[in-house]
C-alpha cells in the first residue's frame, strides 16, 4: 500500500510552542532556546497508522500570527488539516485562535483539526484549562494537553490528526 501524502499546518500565536512540538515529533529533541519562526519551516515525517495505512506528512510550521493575509493564505493552500496550538501558561494565547481557525477554514473548508493546549509541564490555572476545554467543545475539535518538553501526547496529537485525515 502506497503512502498517502498529507500537508498539515501548525497554527497559533507567537511563542505557544509550535516549533517545539514539530521538533519533538519529527526529531525527538527539545531545545531550551527560543527562535521565532520567520515565514514557514517545513518538516517531513513518515508514519504507519494502526490501520497499517502509511502516511507521509508534510508539516508546515507557520510563524505565529493573528491577522489573515495573502501570504498566510498561500501557506494554508492545499493543507488537509491543522494542529491548533495555544499555551496553557498564557491564557491570552487562546484569544487569537478563533481568527486563525476561521482563516484556515476559509481556505480549506474540508480540513480536519486537533487542538493542543501546550506546555502542560509548566504551572497553569484550572481556570485556564477550563477555558481551553470550553474552546475545544465550542469548535468540536479534539483536545490534547501536550508538552514538547517531556513529549507528553505529542505523537498522539499528530497521529490522531492523521487518523482523521485518512
Amino acid at each position: 500500500m502506497a503512502a498517502i501524502k498529507k500537508k498539515v499546518c501548525l497554527l497559533g500565536t507567537f511563542g505557544v510552542g509550535k516549533t517545539s512540538l514539530v521538533r519533538q515529533y519529527v526529531y525527538n529533541v527539545f531545545e531550551e532556546s527560543y527562535l521565532s519562526t520567520i515565514g514557514v519551516s517545513i518538516s517531513q515525517k513518515h508514519l504507519t497508522l494502526k490501520s497499517n495505512q502509511e502516511v507521509e506528512l508534510l508539516i508546515w510550521d507557520i510563524e505565529g500570527h493573528e491577522k489573515f493575509s495573502p501570504v498566510v493564505e498561500n501557506y494554508y493552500t492545499g493543507a488537509a488539516g491543522a494542529i491548533l496550538v495555544a499555551d496553557l501558561t498564557r491564557p491570552e494565547s487562546l484569544d487569537g485562535l478563533d481568527s486563525i481557525y476561521s482563516g484556515f477554514r476559509s481556505v480549506n473548508p474540508q480540513a480536519q483539526f486537533v487542538f493542543c493546549a501546550n506546555k502542560d509541564d509548566l504551572q497553569y490555572t484550572p481556570q485556564t484549562l477550563a477555558k481551553f476545554a470550553d474552546w475545544s467543545k465550542k469548535t468540536d475539535i479534539l483536545f490534547f494537553k501536550t508538552s514538547a518538553y517531556n513529549n507528553k501526547n505529542v505523537a498522539l496529537a499528530f497521529e490522531q490528526l492523521c487518523e482523521l485525515l485518512v
